[in-house]
This record gives C-alpha cells, sequence and structure tokens, in this order.
C-alpha cells in the first residue's frame, strides 16, 4: 500500500511542478494557531462525548500536542 501511496504523490507532484499557477502554497500554521484550531474543534464536539472528555484532558496539559499524539 505504501508504494501506492507514494505514487499517488509522485503524480500529484508532477502535477503541481507542472500547473505551478493552478495552486497556491498554504503556509503551515505555528504552534498557537495549531492549539486555538484544537481547542475551536474541540467546542464543536457534543457535550458529555468520550472523545470531547479526552482532548479537553489533553490539551490542558502541559506537553498537549504529545498528549494528542498519543490519542
Amino acid at each position: 500500500m505504501q508504494d501506492n501511496d507514494s505514487d499517488t504523490w509522485d503524480e500529484d507532484v508532477k502535477e503541481i511542478e507542472t500547473n505551478p499557477k493552478e495552486y497556491i502554497a498554504i503556509e503551515h500554521p505555528d504552534s498557537r494557531e495549531s492549539f486555538k484550531f484544537m481547542e475551536e474543534f474541540t467546542a464543536e464536539l457534543p457535550d458529555n462525548t468520550r472523545i470531547k472528555a479526552i482532548l479537553i484532558a489533553a490539551l490542558s496539559k502541559r506537553k498537549h500536542f504529545r498528549e494528542l499524539n498519543m490519542i
């Protein structure tokens, strides 16, 4: 499966290189923006759900990104 993913990626890269004016680069958000996205996403989840409780707990810890990667 990994080879197939690599082939697909190669096709995408070739398409972008062939038609660069058809695409725009999107900047990677910094850690504060990423944290804000996760807070907003978590707030949108239905109350009293397990995933919301897990995400709130992870976001409240000091090393929240590490905690989120463990979920």
